[in-house]
């Protein structure tokens, strides 16, 4: 899975963050911070989105992030 590449960005190590974030955040939410009883329902629209703002961080602001430190300078201070 490491070895799937966008122009030397590593696209699939993206995915566990992701996935974990979507199912342990969303369970918290639905169980601690909820007014209602648990139900699957409400678990499974938590974790649409939870994993909906997970992926822009993780494919649209990483890669910003990411390929704009490789343009500038910032790259030799991080090494």
């Amino acid at each position: 899975l490491v070895q799937l590449r966008c122009r030397n960005f590593r696209v699939l190590s993206l995915l566990p963050p992701l996935i974990f974030d979507a199912i342990i955040v969303s369970l918290e939410i639905s169980l601690f911070y909820s007014d209602s009883a648990f139900t699957f329902k409400l678990f499974v629209i938590t974790a649409l989105w939870v994993g909906l703002g997970e992926a822009i961080s993780c494919f649209v602001l990483s890669p910003l992030l990411y390929f704009g430190v490789e343009k500038t300078e910032l790259k030799k201070y991080l090494n």
